[in-house]
């Protein structure tokens, strides 16, 4: 009998454990989802909301340096007016 309680307990604590790992991964599981709606929107407010919600995230990099591109990319826009090599699409993609 007694061997059968440390048993049921040596189980309770393997489930207890379990369940700690899945919450981590449903969060990991959410900031990758939110990054790619930030790549869906393509925009600097959408990749600046996925810095501000997740800034120790793997895909900051990323997403600075899409920040960069889209400014760089407007400044040449900018800068050459309606004559520019290259025209923006209707997506918002480069």
């Amino acid at each position: 009998m007694k061997s059968t309680n440390y048993f049921i307990l040596f189980l309770l604590i393997i489930f207890i454990f379990t369940l700690g790992g899945c919450g981590n991964s449903l969060k990991s599981y959410s900031s990758y989802k939110d990054y790619d709606k930030a790549t869906e929107k393509d925009t600097i407010e959408a990749y600046e909301e996925f810095i501000e919600k997740y800034p120790d995230h793997p895909y900051v990099r990323l997403a600075n340096n899409r920040i960069e591109a889209i400014r760089t990319l407007d400044a040449y826009r900018n800068s050459f007016g309606s004559n520019n090599i290259i025209k923006k699409s209707n997506s918002g993609n480069p």
